[in-house]
């Protein structure tokens, strides 16, 4: 009964973290939605079962691979893009030889730059992804240890030290001369 318990706190737990804004909390209001004591963490059991709960921390949507002509046919087949293709039809049709080429030509021209704006969110997307940290040093029990990324859970207290990647959602607990390096997700690396 214990065990049922426990997963029915987990799933309100899951609930409770996706209808939140974490930025908009104290830290109070984070540690007591996490059911965490930011001073000791959580205990390897807890961590453990959020773990088998929650999955592992790992990007999503990131795992499929994006080919050229899959992102093509994509916004291809786009609304807008089928409403410019039947236009220009129509304007073919008509004998409307310019307005034609001028409406094909603005319809390749918004699919390279959707292709291109796709694509180049992608490999951003997938360097970050590349740039998570394999390991990564977490206070449980309130002692510091060393566990692999992928096995942190929402309540984990991170701790990090000058030039460390931040390597899952986070919210600061404490800092001295914090600054941050945001060129993998504004695209200037």
């Amino acid at each position: 009964m214990e065990e049922d318990s426990h997963l029915q706190y987990l799933s309100e737990l899951q609930q409770r973290v996706r209808e939140w804004q974490p930025w908009t909390c104290t830290l109070a209001e984070v540690a007591d939605k996490l059911g965490v004591d930011p001073s000791r963490g959580l205990d390897h059991l807890e961590a453990r079962n959020r773990h088998t709960h929650f999955g592992s921390n790992v990007p999503v949507g990131l795992d499929r691979r994006l080919s050229f002509v899959r992102v093509l046919a994509e916004h291809a087949i786009a609304p807008t893009t089928q409403l410019l293709l039947v236009i220009c039809v129509l304007y073919a049709m008509w004998g409307e030889f310019w307005n034609f080429v001028t409406i094909t030509l603005v319809a390749v021209a918004i699919i390279a730059l959707r292709v291109l704006a796709e694509w180049r969110a992608n490999r951003a997307l997938t360097a970050l992804q590349n740039s998570v940290p394999a390991n990564t040093t977490v206070l449980r029990n309130g002692r510091e240890g060393i566990v692999a990324s992928d096995e942190l859970v929402p309540g984990d207290v991170v701790l990090l030290s000058r030039g460390q990647l931040v390597p899952a959602d986070a919210v600061v607990v404490a800092c001295h001369g914090l600054s941050t390096d945001e060129s993998l997700l504004t695209g200037e690396s």
